[in-house]
């Protein structure tokens, strides 16, 4: 995960602490990230991925993509999912088209 994590932040042009402060987080705790010696919980895996734009999978290393758009993900009914941030209280929203 924390090789793909590097590589998108370094593409997006961006340091870590810029990233830390974005997200609210101490700059050693995404260091940690990048390092791999602390994984992110499936919220923060959540966050980081609509921070950067790309899916949780490229995050995760399961995709090469990370330009493949999560704002909407076509589910099986036909309808489409969405993820959103609520920035002032970084909740996460999900739900159907």
């Amino acid at each position: 995960m924390y090789n793909n994590l590097r590589a998108i932040r370094i593409e997006r042009g961006l340091t870590q602490k810029q990233v830390a402060t974005d997200l609210g987080i101490s700059i050693q705790r995404y260091n940690n990230y990048e390092t791999g010696k602390r994984e992110p919980d499936n919220k923060m895996l959540c966050i980081l991925a609509v921070y950067f734009k790309c899916t949780t999978d490229y995050l995760l290393g399961l995709s090469n993509d990370p330009n493949q758009r999560i704002e909407n993900a076509p589910m099986r009914d036909g309808t489409e999912a969405y993820v959103q941030i609520d920035e002032d209280s970084d909740e996460l929203t999900s739900g159907q088209v």
